[in-house]
């Protein structure tokens, strides 16, 4: 089964790098980062959640040939990325499921801005499975100041979902379940800042977003529904900043989680993490 996020990426997938693309000094900087921290130059790096490889393809070109392979569920985003760089490898798959990747063949895992998306139990058995010792899982994320137009705006959207009895994925909340399941694991992280950019925010773009998307906070909230729900969200921000259109200076950084996997073991079992996403 294709879960609504995947239809959600389907549909978007031709805009998505203009809705929500990275400046390319950041993607530039995200790669070498990636590239510059693996065990060895030589390694295999598994991109999961490559989507339009907006980063996959840098990374590509910095990575020996053959040492890129790059893994997502939609296959619209994949047909992006295939326009975008020809020769990379790239392979249609779900990360929570088996990956069709040898046993200790990777000397890192990179996942960017879809650490929020994975299943913590399939996901923490393959790459048990797969890195081999002394690899790295990387897992990458936008941070934005919690003042800023947008974070305040996923909160408004939270709030207004929780009063209608439904219970929105929250990024922070599913980045702490995956966290923890692989400390459980015998792992230790630190956290690298790579990059900030300044941006312009302005609340009609993120709101105007949200009405073209398949559900809210990856639930199955469409139709007049969605449009409800929005509406409270728009006449809340009108009321909180004014014009919608009015551009507010932020800054947003790209941070990286290392894992180092010298000495894994096994994930605790399936049945202790019932109900994660």
């Amino acid at each position: 089964m294709v879960s609504p996020q995947a239809f959600s990426f389907d549909r978007g997938a031709a805009h998505f790098d203009q809705r929500a693309g990275l400046p390319p000094r950041a993607i530039d900087q995200i790669a070498a980062e990636v590239v510059g921290l693996m065990p060895s130059k030589e390694g295999t790096c598994l991109d999961l959640g490559a989507g339009t490889g907006e980063i996959g393809a840098e990374l590509g070109r910095r990575l020996p040939p053959g040492r890129y392979v790059g893994l997502d569920l939609s296959l619209p985003m994949l047909q992006v990325f295939r326009r975008r760089a020809p020769g990379l490898s790239r392979l249609r798959g779900d990360a929570s499921l088996p990956w069709p990747i040898a046993d200790a063949s990777l000397d890192a895992i990179f996942v960017s801005r879809a650490a929020h998306l994975l299943r913590p139990e399939g996901f923490c058995r393959e790459v048990k499975r797969t890195l081999s010792r002394g690899g790295l899982l990387l897992l990458g994320g936008v941070a934005r100041d919690r003042v800023s137009i947008r974070s305040q705006l996923r909160r408004k959207l939270q709030e207004v979902l929780a009063a209608e009895g439904i219970d929105g994925r929250r990024r922070s909340a599913s980045w702490r379940r995956l966290r923890e399941r692989l400390e459980a694991m015998g792992c230790r992280s630190r956290r690298l800042r790579i990059v900030s950019w300044p941006v312009a925010e302005r609340a009609i773009d993120s709101i105007s977003s949200w009405r073209r998307k398949d559900g809210l906070a990856g639930r199955p909230v469409t139709g007049a529904r969605q449009q409800r729900l929005l509406d409270q969200v728009e006449h809340w921000a009108t009321a909180s900043f004014g014009d919608l259109a009015t551009s507010h200076a932020a800054e947003e950084t790209y941070e990286l989680l290392v894992f180092n996997f010298v000495f894994p073991s096994m994930c605790p079992p399936d049945s202790s993490h019932k109900g994660e996403p």
